[in-house]
């Protein structure tokens, strides 16, 4: 009871003023460090590479769309890529002095991801999830160190045949301005 009680309350709005509130910038851009691990069609796969964001900046939504190209490390190696679409909501927002603010966000997303193994195998599948992100972000220079936790769900392929879909978590690691 008590996790569902912290959980309502970091979720909760929560301005100290008219000035608490530093909502997103109208247009940013950002580069994550992306590293993701799944077990899709029973094979477990981990990898690492770079995303790149665009966004627009709404109050407390923040729009985005963002492109990944990694390396990818499963039985045999190859390359992933992705593009995705999403959305984010600043949930709480804490000023570190008049110069920034440590922040809180939620985020929804769908996306399309192409798997390539080395062997020639090739996967092509639609993907959604939901995350949670921590923030610093500096109003002058306006530069955000942004970290975001992500659980997908992608539809799997099991002997040509759909099956349910599993899990996967992606951390992000990145700087935006």
């Amino acid at each position: 009871m008590r996790t569902l009680t912290i959980c309502v309350l970091l979720a909760t709005p929560a301005v100290a003023g008219a000035d608490g509130l530093h909502p997103y910038a109208p247009v940013s851009t950002s580069l994550s460090v992306m590293i993701r691990d799944d077990h899709g069609g029973g094979t477990e796969t981990t990898s690492a590479g770079a995303t790149l964001e665009l966004a627009v900046g709404s109050g407390r939504f923040q729009y985005f769309a963002e492109g990944t190209s990694a390396f990818l490390q499963s039985t045999d190696s190859g390359s992933e890529m992705r593009g995705g679409l999403g959305v984010r909501w600043l949930a709480r927002s804490f000023e570190i002095g008049r110069e920034g603010a440590f922040e809180l966000d939620l985020e929804g997303l769908t996306g399309l991801t192409r798997l390539h193994h080395d062997a020639g195998d090739t996967r092509v599948y639609p993907d959604v999830g939901f995350g949670v992100g921590w923030a610093v972000r500096m109003l002058d220079p306006r530069i955000v160190f942004r970290v975001s936790a992500r659980a997908m769900f992608e539809q799997t392929r099991r002997d040509g045949m759909s099956a349910s879909s599993v899990p996967g978590f992606v951390a992000l690691f990145g700087f935006g301005y």
